[in-house]
């Protein structure tokens, strides 16, 4: 409904919804995928890095 006019501007019509496909987005879609997968190797790597200063670290004070 209009605020002003109260008029009906728009109404639903009977039956399915139907869409109709303007653009892909695919692409976009494997990249982000890549880049996700690219950024948990990453963040692994790097817990893996941490736990292995950890291990060291605790290694060499004992040896001293």
């Amino acid at each position: 409904m209009d605020i002003e006019t109260h008029e009906q501007i728009w109404r639903t019509t009977p039956g399915p919804l139907r869409f109709e496909k303007r653009e892909s987005f695919a692409d976009d879609l494997c990249a982000v995928s890549a880049l996700c997968r690219f950024s948990l190797n990453l963040l692994n790597l790097k817990c893996y890095l941490h736990k292995l200063k950890k291990r060291c670290a605790a290694g060499f004070a004992v040896a001293t």
